[in-house]
């Protein structure tokens, strides 16, 4: 005979047994990504053009140069991430990159070409691009410029002296090509 109090402790044991033959029959946690766990991918073009961003192959936004885009919701593991440019198509940006739960990930675009500037003319000379100050490169030296933005860029050779301009060079950067300047007296 079984009193009250070792029947609800029967009914209780009962009852846990019910609740592990069930999860081990397959009442599985959903296997989707919860919310909390989706992260950011944050992006910043500075590569002179227009662009289209790709997020494992699937096109999902035109960033505009100069300007930032987020991409929401984005699953952990591995993206890739690419971005195209809007005129053309030409690949500017491509990786692959590891995206852990719940973070912003910060990804910048930039152009690819470059300038390898050789100062000859005999003394310090102070480059710029347009208004923007490069650097100064000293005679007999070589400066090379990475990752320049798409478009088109006049560059001047002053001297440090007296500002006075000796030399100039315009290139439109369309691709990842390499510009060799060698300034001469």
């Amino acid at each position: 005979m079984t009193t009250p109090l070792t029947a609800g402790r029967a009914l209780a044991a009962l009852a846990a047994a019910a609740l592990l033959s069930l999860t081990a029959a397959g009442c599985k946690h959903s296997s989707s990504t919860t919310a909390s766990t989706l992260s950011s991918i944050i992006i910043t073009n500075v590569c002179g053009a227009d662009v289209k961003l790709y997020s494992d192959g699937v096109e999902k936004t035109t960033l505009v140069s100069g300007d930032v885009a987020t991409l929401s919701s984005v699953p952990p593991g591995q993206r890739l991430l690419e971005a195209k440019k809007a005129d053309d198509g030409f690949a500017v940006y491509s990786q692959m990159l590891t995206i852990l739960p719940s973070t912003a990930n910060y990804v910048t675009i930039r152009g690819g070409a470059s300038v390898h500037v050789t100062n000859l003319y005999g003394q310090i000379l102070r480059i710029y691009d347009g208004t923007s100050l490069v650097g100064d490169i000293g005679d007999q030296i070589t400066l090379t410029m990475s990752k320049v933005a798409f478009g088109s860029h006049t560059y001047q050779a002053q001297k440090l002296s007296d500002g006075t301009v000796v030399a100039e060079f315009t290139i439109e950067v369309t691709d990842f090509s390499q510009f060799t300047w060698t300034i001469t007296p």
